[in-house]
């Protein structure tokens, strides 16, 4: 899970050192944030919150978000795929994803042809 801010801030969430990452089974909940965290959004803009849901460990994380530069409203979408090409596709039609229109929610099934990972975006204005 990462956000970007409107000054390019990229910050890693979870996980973080020396936690592992999370493996859901099926008919996983993850609710965030826990009743006992906070997401503050500071920066006026537009700011994106991502959870990345993959089938394998991706070990190099914190240099790949490190290429997450240069991005707006208007593009965010399409820079997943340039940071995360073996793993996200950038045409997704034919993958076997559904997205909840009213919730960060995401059913998806693999066929091993397509990429292994998904991502769920939640995309916010954060007032001036």
């Amino acid at each position: 899970i990462f956000s970007c801010d409107a000054s390019e801030k990229v910050e890693l969430h979870y996980p973080q050192p020396f936690f592992s990452a999370l493996n859901p089974g099926r008919n996983t909940l993850i609710t965030l944030p826990s009743p006992g965290s906070t997401l503050r959004l500071t920066q006026p803009g537009d700011e994106f919150v991502v959870m990345l849901c993959s089938e394998m460990e991706i070990t190099d994380i914190r240099s790949r978000l490190g290429k997450l530069t240069g991005y707006a409203p208007a593009n965010f979408m399409s820079m997943l795929p340039r940071v995360f090409p073996e793993l996200i596709q950038a045409d997704q039609q034919g993958a076997a994803l559904q997205y909840q229109p009213d919730q960060m929610r995401l059913s998806a099934r693999s066929n091993g042809e397509q990429g292994t990972a998904a991502a769920i975006v939640l995309g916010l204005r954060v007032g001036q």
